[in-house]
């Protein structure tokens, strides 16, 4: 991979064991992690959260997969961002805006596995009113997905404090 300007990463899975997939990075120096927060975030499944990939595998770390959890999940993954996470977005965005993280951060938005005539009255109470724009409900959730995640992400897009 490395003679051809790629690089070899790995994802974390949710019922991987931190400590193996640890232990991989150990075995081969010269892979890299893409770490899925909403894999890592298993308090009270796994007692870890992505806090603790963080502090064993920051060094290997390329690609953060991030994705807002609700706490009631009411369409699983893909319940859009709101004001509620699980998971706290500006928190890890300090977090890596602290240690200079210059890596890919990619925001997952997932849609609900819906019939597609469900779909606009299961996300209506999650979304703002459509702008003049949005004529898709794909549209209207993109829009605010990206508003949400800017924000909540501001430390780490817009550069190390100082």
């Amino acid at each position: 991979c490395a003679d051809h300007g790629v690089i070899l990463a790995v994802e974390n899975a949710s019922r991987v064991e931190l400590g193996a997939f640890v232990r991989l990075f150990q075995a081969v120096p010269e892979l890299c992690c893409t770490l899925d927060i909403k894999h890592a975030y298993k308090p009270k499944r796994f007692g870890r959260t992505h806090a603790d990939y963080l502090q064993a595998l920051y060094d290997r770390i390329r690609n953060f997969h991030i994705l807002a959890r609700h706490p009631d999940d009411p369409l699983g993954d893909a319940t859009p961002p709101g004001p509620v996470s699980l998971i706290d977005i500006p928190a890890l965005a300090e977090e890596l805006a602290r240690r200079g993280y210059t890596g890919l951060l990619t925001i997952e938005v997932p849609l609900a596995d819906l019939p597609d005539e469900k779909l606009p009255e299961a996300y209506e109470p999650f979304l703002p009113p459509p702008g003049p724009d949005e004529t898709t409900l794909g549209r209207r959730i993109s829009r605010h997905a990206v508003d949400y995640y800017r924000k909540q992400l501001a430390a780490v897009l817009e550069g190390p404090a100082g």
